[in-house]
């Protein structure tokens, strides 16, 4: 039984975190939701937590939902102690979205700070999710 709700949650996080999904493929998949399964283990978020992100509802997020974004963030190595990431996050993403796109969002977002590394990823996915959900 806690297989079963663990994959869901792990679908739904995939779903989150990769809107277009269809445009990655098998290998990128399968690193997408191993991060996302160790980092829901890790922080113990619920599935409530997790869809509100996928609705993009980021008031009065609990401590453990931002360090789930530090978490995910690092395992993909977009924002690795406290630093985005930035060629990172050009090479992974502008062959999916376009790099005018990507590097317009890098200009709005990579520079926002937050009280700690959990509090800076969180900050930085909601400014990726406000500015293209499709991004995260």
């Amino acid at each position: 039984m806690k297989f079963l709700a663990v994959l869901i949650v792990v679908a739904s996080v995939a779903v989150t975190f990769a809107a277009v999904s269809v445009s990655l493929n098998a290998d990128q998949n399968a690193k997408l939701q191993a991060a996302a399964a160790e980092c829901i283990e890790k922080e113990k978020i619920t599935m409530d937590e997790v869809l509100k992100l996928n609705q993009g509802k980021f008031d009065s997020a609990a401590e453990n939902l931002k360090c789930f974004a530090n978490c995910f963030l690092d395992k993909l190595g977009f924002f690795v102690n406290g630093a985005v990431k930035e060629d990172v996050l050009s090479s992974k993403l502008s062959p999916i979205f376009g790099a005018d796109s990507v590097k317009d969002i890098m200009k709005k977002c990579n520079n926002i700070k937050g009280a700690n590394n959990c509090d800076t990823a969180f900050k930085l996915f909601e400014c990726y999710y406000k500015n293209n959900a499709a991004l995260v």
